[in-house]
């Protein structure tokens, strides 16, 4: 690593370590309430930690070719986990494994051209259905992002907002002309 980049990420790490300290700081001078406050937040930062250590080595351990997107994709399978746990939505390039006659009474994956998975996703959430999750990861590819984190990101956002326009009542014809061809950067 370069000197440069040594001081820009020491930099990083201990201005948010600062911030983060001071805060919690601050907080222990009040009761009981506010201890067990400052103890949660400094339990979430250290598992952050361990998390931010475990992407880093993961990205590490791709080397030169396929690292542009890692870490952003990394983050990408992070937030996706956490929808799945807590809002309880998952889309169908996380693999969705579902029993046969669950799927007809959620009723089946909608014909459209985009957001077919999402709707499926809204229909298992509205039928009370739980999710539940592998313990082994499944892999999917990056080929989608060739320009690397940058339009990776983009993607990310673009379908944030396309699922907004969704549930704000936007038809999937609509957004799929919006969404653009994904697929022809496979070829």
């Amino acid at each position: 690593m370069s000197f440069k980049g040594f001081m820009v990420a020491t930099g990083i790490g201990q201005l948010s370590a600062t911030i983060v300290y001071s805060y919690v700081g601050g907080m222990l001078t009040g009761g009981t309430k506010m201890l067990f406050t400052a103890l949660l937040i400094l339990f979430a930062l250290a598992a952050l930690a361990v998390l931010a250590r475990q992407l880093y080595r993961e990205h590490a351990s791709r080397g030169k070719e396929g690292a542009d997107a890692a870490l952003v994709l990394m983050l990408c399978q992070a937030m996706s986990n956490l929808r799945v746990r807590f809002r309880h939505i998952s889309y169908g390039d996380q693999g969705l494994f579902i029993e046969r006659d669950l799927f007809f009474k959620a009723g089946m994956f909608p014909d459209v051209p985009l957001m077919e998975d999402f709707q499926f996703a809204l229909n298992l959430k509205r039928l009370g259905e739980p999710l539940g999750m592998t313990k082994h990861r499944i892999r999917t590819s990056a080929r989608r992002f060739p320009d690397g984190e940058v339009n990776l990101l983009r993607v990310w956002v673009n379908m944030a907002r396309l699922r907004s326009r969704y549930v704000k009542g936007a038809s999937p014809e609509e957004l799929a002309l919006a969404y653009g061809n994904v697929r022809e950067c496979l070829l």
